[in-house]
């Protein structure tokens, strides 16, 4: 009887596919500690299986690991407080948030790095006390409103300051959404001009003034204070306001679903002020996501209650397939009833509450999600949470 001799094969000496396969089961973030820099080919195969979307916050280490190991990879980047990152070598970078960046990192935004960027987001410059962002800041709309940036089709700009118009700029034509504080309604006028194919141009000069003829002083008193009400909600971390155009300066798009998938369009009066904004509910599954909410308050608030409805799908017995109408929510309000008296930020609380409560079944808008809920907990909570994780949004 022969001996059988064992033959044994290691790991990266897989198949693509085997590997590939194995791979599809882990985060981003941990293939990067396991795999990184194994050798040439697991991270050719890694880098050529993963198109992402990456977050540091912080300067967290990991976070700046995965970017350092991957840079072709990341497709968008958002930089919060990461004061020490240089993301220069991301040269397939489509989109990019930077809050809170130092000069440098807005030196660092140029065409040269960035190719194909097509969306970017900037909030606020950090600098020490001997230091002025004007010129900085300058120098980098130069660029993008000079074409620097021949895909850009997104801008937006919050807490940077007032911008005169500049005789150099030469205009970009790609350019269809603009969040731009100019500091007069000419300078607004002028760069309107300058870039014939802007869908929105939102900002100090621009929406606020159109909004004050709109609305009346009563109402935009009324509006500034429940802007206020909803910043509290904020720095609760009960919500996260994505767009409250006019009011707040921030007008940008929010984070997108974790599937990537797109909310459909809805159609607005011409007169209405649409309110952009992430509930944060605290109960499972939810408490994994945000989800994007819409309110619209029409030339009869704040007398008529606000046509509020969720952007995302939510699996929940009281919401239906097409996102839940205020009038549903009402029953989470004080006195269960809408009237002048209650604030937005209320309105808003009372949607975060109706996903946090147990659902009831008489006020249920879908019986079957219901049904499922009350004789099968289990497989509601399996589904539920599946469907969070493709249609939520990150939670910041």
């Amino acid at each position: 009887m022969s001996d059988q001799s064992t033959s044994t094969m290691s790991l990266e000496h897989l198949p693509v596919e085997i590997l590939a396969e194995i791979f599809t089961f882990l985060s981003s973030s941990e293939l990067c500690k396991t795999f990184s820099n194994l050798n040439s080919r697991i991270n050719s195969i890694i880098q050529s299986m993963i198109t992402v979307s990456h977050v540091v916050k912080y300067d967290d280490t990991d976070a700046i690991n995965y970017l350092h190991c991957f840079p072709a990879s990341i497709v968008r980047l958002v930089l919060i407080h990461a004061k020490t990152v240089d993301f220069t070598s991301l040269i397939n970078l489509r989109s990019l948030t930077l809050k809170y960046g130092t000069l440098a990192q807005f030196n660092d935004i140029r065409p040269q790095h960035f190719p194909k960027l097509e969306t970017l987001h900037l909030y606020a410059v950090f600098h020490t006390p001997d230091q002025s962002n004007g010129r900085t800041v300058n120098d980098l709309f130069q660029v993008i409103l000079s074409n620097g940036f021949p895909q850009l089709r997104t801008c937006t700009a919050v807490r940077l300051g007032d911008f005169e118009y500049n005789e150099t700029w030469t205009g970009s034509p790609t350019l269809c959404h603009l969040h731009l504080n100019m500091k007069t309604a000419d300078d607004h006028q002028k760069l309107l001009l300058l870039c014939p194919n802007l869908k929105s141009f939102t900002g100090a000069g621009s929406t606020l003034i159109n909004l004050l003829k709109k609305t009346g002083g009563l109402r935009q008193r009324r509006l500034q204070v429940e802007l206020k009400k909803i910043e509290q909600l904020e720095a609760e971390n009960k919500f996260i306001l994505d767009c409250f155009p006019g009011f707040s300066l921030r007008c940008g798009e929010p984070l997108p679903r974790f599937n990537g998938t797109a909310a459909t369009t809805r159609r607005h009066a011409k007169d209405a002020i649409v309110i952009q904004g992430r509930i944060l509910p605290q109960t499972e599954p939810y408490c994994h996501a945000s989800f994007l909410i819409e309110i619209t308050l029409s030339s009869t608030y704040p007398f008529q209650c606000p046509k509020t409805v969720f952007c995302d799908p939510i699996y929940h017995p009281d919401i239906d397939n097409d996102g839940y109408s205020c009038c549903c929510f009402q029953h989470s309000l004080p006195g269960e009833s809408w009237g002048p008296s209650v604030t937005l930020a209320t309105l808003i609380e009372a949607v975060t509450r109706t996903i946090d409560t147990i659902p009831s079944y008489s006020r249920s808008l879908n019986h079957a999600l219901a049904d499922e809920f009350k004789n099968n907990p289990q497989e509601f909570y399996d589904k539920a949470l599946n469907s969070t994780l493709a249609y939520g949004r990150p939670r910041y």
